[in-house]
């Protein structure tokens, strides 16, 4: 042993004994002292656990325009950092909204995912999303009123697709925006209508051809 070490060991207040216990293993001590001072540098270098958040998703493929139960939701945890803005976190939050749009398994539900219903339907009707293509007609619409749907067909002819629906919402997005900030949405503003599952059918097909006509009763 090195003249500085026995000396600094000698120094020690210690017990008889110790002192020579610790002569005789310290290549032992030395070597756990090593290793322990490995472990905190790995641990000290391991990367931090992010901070978690509960994140409301859709527990099944959701198609949009049905009032969502506590059966078609579930909560999941998500890193905070990487949660969208506006996310949900409790099955309460999304529990007696209308779906805006289609939602599959496990997607995040976000605010602009939902609409509140301002108007109670009947059984048997169904809520369906309808994009008008006149933005300035959107804006006088109100939840509770009746108005026609009406399309232009390819020779320029008027269709009527339905007639006397009730406004059950008029979600606040931006036009086009299809709520979510989709650039590639077809032009023109969400309201959503109660209508028989027969006019449903055909809304929700004309809705996907192009933006529709609105006239209000």
């Amino acid at each position: 042993m090195a003249p500085g070490r026995n000396s600094a060991l000698s120094a020690l207040p210690v017990l008889p004994g110790l002192h020579r216990l610790m002569r005789r293993h310290r290549r032992i001590i030395a070597a756990c002292l090593a290793a322990a001072t490995v472990l905190m540098t790995i641990a000290a270098l391991r990367p931090v656990e992010p901070p978690m958040i509960a994140v409301l998703v859709a527990a099944r493929e959701l198609p949009p325009g049905i009032i969502l139960t506590s059966a078609d939701l579930s909560i999941r945890e998500f890193p905070a950092d990487y949660a969208a803005p506006g996310s949900l976190t409790s099955i309460d939050d999304g529990v007696g909204s209308l779906t805006s749009a289609p939602l599959a398994a496990g997607e995040p539900i976000t605010r602009t995912r939902l609409v509140r219903s301002g108007i109670a339907f009947g059984a048997g009707e169904r809520a369906v999303p309808v994009r008008i293509a006149d933005e300035d007609v959107v804006g006088l619409i109100v939840p509770g009123q009746t108005i026609d749907l009406l399309r232009t067909a390819r020779d320029g002819s008027v269709d009527v697709v339905a007639q006397a629906v009730r406004v059950i919402t008029v979600p606040h997005g931006s036009p086009g925006s299809g709520l979510v900030g989709n650039a590639a949405r077809a032009p023109g503003s969400l309201i959503i209508v109660a209508a028989d599952p027969g006019t449903a059918g055909r809304l929700a097909v004309a809705a996907a051809e192009s933006g529709l006509a609105a006239v209000i009763r």
